[in-house]
Order: structure tokens, then sequence, then C-alpha cells
């Protein structure tokens, strides 16, 4: 039974990888499987080898997770994230996590990385952590639940503390919801040490109780109000951490998508940017609004910039195929749009925009297989059935033209065109 809910817990959330380790810190304390007389061999054999149907699960687990993260492209270089920064990340954020459990105070939804820590605070987050594991092994016969508390802390982190680097945040909050038993763990166990040895009244305990409940149910309610909405999350964020590129480009989509306020989002994105000059998609978003804004020219330099980055971003070479096409350099769009359908083949946008290009030149042929490759990876997209119908007009196909119109009349019934279109053919 044990097993079974290991085997569902995995399947929620591959971080339980390590409960095998934590299973024998349960062993040593409370369980007290190994006895008073010592560490046996016999005994550690006995309760390893009944851990092996754990660990070869979380040793699946873990190649899996890492396979899926790669190939949704989550897991990061060492070009991108160097080995000395993840380690000094490694030690600083262990440490934050420490801290924010007691202090739970700046929380952010987003913790930008750095790259470079101050020798100040990574010298003090060291001697912390080196201190408080130095204490529990120290004084582990004493006092087994701090060491069994401590370690299952580092243990659980250990998945998500950066070593291998997923996504672009240096922490996340989230990740704790585990880690932070060992810590309760020993704050539990040390207050009841603490009360037992100096007699500490019943009622007091019960009032420093009620006062930390008290704080934290009013940092709870602080909290919740930045969760209000996409504003009100990401300017906190913005507000509790420095140079919070990611934060910025978040703010100008909510602005963009959610208010159209198209110049709040030039802003944010501009500031993600500045911040981050290498950040592909706050790149391309500028670009985008540049080219809401009709600034074709400083759109071509954002998406110019990508490309610079990576030549084979399709998002970026769809968007300068764009501007080609609006300039009416066909050729130079149809190149740009066939980099963006080889680097993404299921790429809707690129081949409904090579479509029309390819319609420009009065190549039908082309323009109908471009449209219906459009159709087959984004069924819903009215104006490709409009383009579509057309195309097949021109091909002297009018039934299935008709087909296509009625099809984008269906999806969009403001779709102004695909309804002359048809008044057209029934005069």
């Amino acid at each position: 039974m044990t097993l079974l809910a290991f085997v569902c817990g995995l399947l929620s959330k591959p971080m339980l990888v390590t409960l095998p380790f934590i299973l024998l810190l349960l062993d040593f304390w409370p369980l007290n499987r190994i006895g008073n007389s010592g560490f046996k061999i016999k005994k550690a054999s006995r309760l390893l080898i009944e851990k092996i149907p754990f660990f070869i699960l979380s040793a699946a687990s873990s190649v899996i997770t890492f396979i899926a993260q790669q190939k949704g492209e989550a897991v990061q270089t060492l070009a991108a994230f160097p080995l000395g920064a993840r380690f000094e990340n490694t030690i600083v954020t262990c440490a934050g996590y420490l801290g924010k459990c007691f202090w739970p105070e700046n929380l952010a939804v987003f913790y930008p990385y750095e790259n470079h820590w101050s020798p100040t605070i990574l010298l003090f987050c060291g001697v912390l952590l080196l201190a408080i594991t130095s204490f529990a092994l120290l004084w582990i016969n004493k006092f087994p639940f701090f060491a069994v508390g401590w370690f299952w802390f580092l243990g659980m982190l250990t998945p998500v503390i950066g070593l291998v680097q997923v996504g672009q945040q240096a922490m996340a909050d989230r990740y704790t919801y585990l880690p932070l038993i060992g810590i309760f763990i020993i704050v539990v166990w040390s207050v009841n040490e603490f009360t037992r040895r100096w007699a500490i009244p019943k009622l007091a305990t019960a009032i420093a109780g009620s006062l930390i409940l008290i704080f934290l149910a009013i940092q709870t309610r602080r909290q919740i109000s930045y969760w209000q909405n996409s504003e009100t999350l990401f300017r906190h964020a913005i507000a509790v951490t420095k140079n919070n590129a990611e934060a910025w480009e978040h703010l100008g989509t909510f602005y963009l998508r959610d208010k159209n306020r198209v110049a709040d989002a030039q802003g944010c994105f501009q500031r993600s940017v500045d911040i981050a000059p290498s950040k592909i998609s706050a790149r391309i978003n500028l670009g985008s609004v540049f080219i809401l804004e009709g600034n074709l020219d400083s759109a071509a330099e954002q998406f110019n910039a990508v490309l610079k980055l990576s030549p084979t971003d399709a998002e970026a070479n769809c968007d300068i195929g764009y501007i080609f096409a609006s300039r009416g350099q066909w050729d130079d769009a149809i190149a740009h749009y066939d980099k963006a359908i080889q680097a993404k083949p299921d790429f809707a946008s690129a081949f409904h925009n090579r479509g029309l290009a390819f319609a420009a030149e009065n190549d039908w042929t082309n323009a109908i297989r471009d449209y219906q490759s459009a159709i087959q990876f984004e069924p819903a997209h009215a104006s490709t059935h409009t383009h579509l119908g057309i195309a097949l007009l021109h091909e002297n196909q009018v039934s299935e033209a008709v087909s296509e119109f009625n099809r984008a009349l269906e999806l969009n019934p403001n779709d102004a065109e695909a309804a002359q279109q048809l008044q057209s053919l029934q005069k």
C-alpha cells in the first residue's frame, strides 16, 4: 500500500522522488528501527533493501521528468547558468527559504536569477548552513529530531535547489511545501523540549502560539491581496525584487492582451529588454507592440536582434517575414516564413502568412497548400478559411470555395470578407 501511494504521489508531483531518503530518516527517528545499541550492519542492510523498490521508482521518475523538461526546453544549459553560479544560488536560496519560513515577507511569484552574489551574502549563508548542519550532527543522539528535521529539509529541497536548473527562476516559494515539514518538526519538538526543561506554563505557550497564528493569518491576508489579478501580482513582484525582467514582461502581456493598453505594455516590455537584453520573448513582444503602433522599423530592429541571438527562432522569423510582406518584399518574406516553418513544423501562423505571400504573387497552388496546412494545425482560424476560399476561386474550385466561406462565417459571423465573397457568388 505504501508503494502504491508512492506511485500516486510521483504521478502527482515528481518532487516526491526523495521520499525513500525521508523513510530512512524516519527509521532513525522517531521509529527507532535501528535500535539503541548503535547502527548495526544487518539492520542497515535490511532497511536499505526494503527501500529498493522506492529507489527504483524514484530513479525512473527522475529520468522521465528530466527528459520531459529537456524536450520542453525548460532545462537550462551550463552556458546560460554556469556551474559556479548554480552553487552560489543553491547556498543563498537554501538560506533564503529558511528565512522566509520564519519571516514570510517580500514573497514574490517570480524571483530573478543572480549570476553572482556578493561575497558577504554568500559567506553569511554558507556559514549559517554549515553551523546548523554541524549542530545537527554533533547533537544527533541528544536531539535526534533536529537532525531528522534538518536533513528532511535539505533532502527534499535537492530536486529543486537549482543544481539542475529548470526554468529561469532563482527560487520559488511553492517548492517548500514538503521541505518545510522538516523545519516544522524541529520547531515543534524544540519548543516541547524547551517548555519541558524550563517548566513553562501551558497557558504561556498557548498564548505565544496564538499570537504566532494571528501574525501568520495577517500575513496570509496580505499575500492573498497580491493575487487579485496579474497587475497586482506582478507589480508586487517588481516592488520586492530587483531587476525582475520576467515580472515586467508578464505585466506587459497583461496590459496588452487583457486591457489593450498598448503604450503601457510597450513600457513594460522595454523595461524587460533593458534589464535582460538577451531575453528573446520580451524582444518579440516589444516588436509586436511596435507593429500594432505601425512602427515597422523599430519592430524590425527587435526581431533582427532576436535573430542575432537565435537565427532559427520561429516567432522572430515569422514576424520579420510579416514586415517584409508589409513592404511588398514577397521573396524575402517567403524566405523567413520558410525558416519559421522549418524550426516549427506546426506553426499555423507562418503557413497562413506564407500563403498570403504566395497569393500576392498569384501562386495559387502554393497558397492553397499553405492555407490547408495552417487549417490542419489551427482549424478554428476563420480568416484562413476565407483566404483559402479566395484561392480556390482563382483555381475555379467554386463549390470548395463556398464551403470555406461558410466555415469562416460559422467560426466568425462578423467576417465581412467571407460574407462579401458569398454574396458576389450568389449574384
